[in-house]
């Protein structure tokens, strides 16, 4: 992802599923709002995500995004 012109972020997606495997947003563009833009943008369905990773779930379910725990 580009936030004014500068790298700041990537994903992996399974498609055509729209499954996120991979989310990271640079520690110094974050709290932008560029993560949620990119998950809507990316039509974003499900993610797979760590249980103790409680930032990304409560993002993802925000968003309307099915949570998939990694670890099952």
């Amino acid at each position: 992802f580009y936030y004014n012109g500068t790298l700041c972020g990537y994903a992996i997606v399974y498609k055509p599923e729209a499954v996120l495997d991979l989310l990271y947003v640079d520690n110094n563009h974050r709290n932008k709002n560029i993560a949620s833009t990119a998950l809507k943008k990316l039509g974003i369905r499900s993610a797979a995500v760590d249980r103790e990773n409680q930032p990304a779930i409560a993002l993802y379910l925000s968003l309307g995004i099915d949570v998939i725990y990694a670890d099952e």
